[in-house]
């Protein structure tokens, strides 16, 4: 009888490792899900951090994926900005994207001319059968030349000409 009580502890335990290395290996089956709506807003590469001049505007483009096993269906774009900042889209909303398919949508950025150097962020909304879905951007702005690249190169050539100057007027001796 103490033979068959170990015999069954041992194969307690044996089992009870073969389940939970099963768990760890396929973790998948333990947590089955519902399929869910889910939609994915992603810049095209080299559209995360851009350039952009005052006054200018520029295009970038948006992918809006839908990966889930249902249609998405009236999705509406809006975008939060800093003051004076144009964003357009181009659809302006998309009445549906089926399960699996993608749909790109341009957007064009206007930055305003008196805009001050800095980085400044573009936030993408999605409104959708889904949710509400975020995505944002960044642009920096290099105004053009900066005043003190003029006063520090003025101020070069003034300390070459007094340099000349002094070197003419004490070697003539």
């Amino acid at each position: 009888m103490k033979n068959n009580k170990r015999i069954n502890i041992k194969s307690l335990l044996l089992v009870s490792l073969i389940i939970c290395m099963l768990i760890l290996l396929f973790p998948s089956a333990v947590l089955a899900q519902e399929d869910k709506e889910s939609l994915l807003l992603n810049f095209t590469s080299g559209y995360y951090n851009s350039e952009i001049k005052p006054g200018e505007s520029k295009t970038i483009y948006l992918e809006v994926e839908n990966k889930s096993t249902t249609s998405t269906t009236d999705i509406q774009f809006s975008f939060n900005a800093p003051d004076d900042w144009m964003v357009e889209f181009n659809p302006g909303s998309i009445e549906v994207i089926e399960a699996g398919n993608y749909e790109a949508v341009e957007v064009t950025v206007m930055a305003p001319a008196n805009v001050e150097k800095g980085d400044y962020s573009i936030t993408v909304i999605a409104d959708s059968s889904a949710g509400r879905r975020v995505i944002s951007t960044y642009f920096w702005v290099e105004k053009g030349t900066n005043i003190w690249i003029w006063v520090g190169g003025a101020l070069g050539i003034v300390v070459i000409i007094l340099f000349v100057f002094i070197y003419r007027r004490f070697t003539r001796e």
